[in-house]
């Protein structure tokens, strides 16, 4: 072999070394890019816990009662609130707020719940306009509107949540425990 040959080979050899290391790294580039596409077509799937489809009917003394805000406030660790509003049958079904988007139903877990029916106070001359906390006329009694006070608690289970238990028979005349009027 001469001198020259024995360069060219090794330069060959360089040549398709190279050529495998890059033809190496373009597939590796491209199937990161075909990952990374399918993620994007498909989605990261969800995060966080999965809500479950809850409906209840509401009721104050007996009659069904309708535009009545239904709040449930978790008493678990890592729970997540939930709400929804009563149509004209007192019928009401929870959505949940996650990161923006809104999930049809609640997580699983225990809850506080309040039930808040309002409107402004008329003012002489017939102006409505609630200007501060005087001003608002409460349709249920004041102490259902906050979990705290409502004595009202449900437990959501996983799957379809519906039933007595949803069930909220409010009386006109309700006072909190321990509270005097």
């Amino acid at each position: 072999m001469r001198p020259g040959q024995l360069q060219d080979l090794e330069a060959s050899r360089l040549s398709e070394t190279s050529r495998g290391k890059a033809a190496g790294a373009a597939a590796t580039r491209l199937c990161f890019a075909v990952m990374l596409c399918g993620l994007v077509v498909t989605g990261c799937g969800r995060s966080g816990p999965v809500v479950e489809f809850v409906e209840g009917v509401v009721l104050l003394d007996g009659t069904p009662l309708a535009d009545c805000v239904v709040g449930f406030s978790p008493l678990d660790p890592g729970g997540l609130s939930a709400f929804g509003q009563t149509d004209a049958t007192g019928t009401y079904r929870l959505t949940t707020s996650r990161g923006g988007r809104m999930e049809g139903g609640a997580v699983a877990g225990r809850y506080a719940v309040s039930l808040t029916k309002q409107k402004p106070r008329e003012r002489k001359g017939g102006a409505m306009q609630a200007s501060g906390p005087d001003d608002i006329e409460f349709l249920v009694p004041k102490g259902y509107t906050q979990s705290a006070t409502s004595g009202i608690e449900a437990t959501v289970r996983k799957g379809r949540n519906v039933g007595p238990e949803f069930r909220f028979e409010l009386k006109s005349d309700y006072k909190p425990a321990g509270k005097k009027s």
